[in-house]
């Protein structure tokens, strides 16, 4: 059900019976010379549509538009990338659940398809949950939740560096959904650093040379298309649990 589809009156209606709303949000950033800025946007979008014919016309949730930009400092100092502050991206996020849990909205999913968004989701998602009795999920489709490093390593067998930045993987998805938008791919990659195991602040340059972090080579359509049906069957099982009769805790 798309929110910006309906008219208020039938929001009433339905909101009798949903009480599940999802809130995308993306990135507009640089991804290498062979990607688009909006890559995680279309990443986004694809696996969204996806789910939605797989979940179908009736499924019990609504989904809000996709916010198009996120927080990405450590890409700004590349052509197109446009990064909001922590400050704004909570204030955005805590005003439209505070809408949603308005008009009786009891569980809100954070569907994420940026890395650098992940953290403070999270973070944020305690003080939505104390200040508006909503329950809050943050998915990153790109994290373990989801692509896990099982089926990244298995679909990709022959990467050594992390898939941090327009690697196979992200260049897969878009060769799927988007070839139009596919540039030249560049060569294997050679890390300026190694990516430590633990979290430590970086700018893209410490890492990369033309702003790709991870070994694109090796993408394919059909690794694409596999990715997809991977995370749909995955966020289907999710979202059964999220508006199972009895998963709102509060009625527990």
């Amino acid at each position: 059900m798309e929110l910006q589809e309906i008219s208020w009156k039938e929001g009433i209606q339905l909101s009798e019976k949903i009480k599940t709303a999802v809130v995308p949000i993306s990135a507009c950033e640089q991804h290498g010379a062979h990607l688009p800025l909006g890559t995680d946007f279309f990443i986004l979008d694809c696996v969204q549509q996806a789910l939605k014919m797989d979940l179908g016309v009736d499924y019990p949730v609504f989904f809000l538009p996709i916010i198009p930009v996120g927080k990405s400092p450590e890409h700004l100092n590349y052509f197109g990338t446009i990064s909001f502050s922590l400050s704004t991206i909570a204030a955005v996020m805590k005003d439209i659940c505070s809408s949603l849990a308005k008009h009786g909205i009891k569980n809100i999913v954070f569907l994420n398809s940026h890395g650098g968004n992940s953290d403070l989701l999270k973070s944020i998602s305690f003080d939505i949950r104390a200040d508006y009795d909503v329950f809050l999920y943050c998915i990153n489709i790109l994290g373990e939740e989801i692509w896990d490093s099982a089926f990244v390593n298995g679909l990709f067998p022959e990467v050594s560096y992390p898939e941090i930045h327009a690697g196979s993987l992200e260049t897969s998805v878009i060769a799927y959904f988007r070839p139009d938008l596919i540039r030249t791919v560049p060569g294997p990659f050679t890390p300026k650093k190694e990516f430590l195991s633990v979290p430590f602040g970086w700018r893209t340059e410490d890492l990369s040379e033309d702003g790709t972090i991870g070994d694109p080579t090796f993408y394919s359509v059909e690794a694409g298309r596999k990715a997809v049906q991977y995370a749909v069957k995955k966020l289907h099982q999710i979202f059964d649990f999220i508006t199972a009769e009895g998963s709102d805790l509060s009625r527990g």
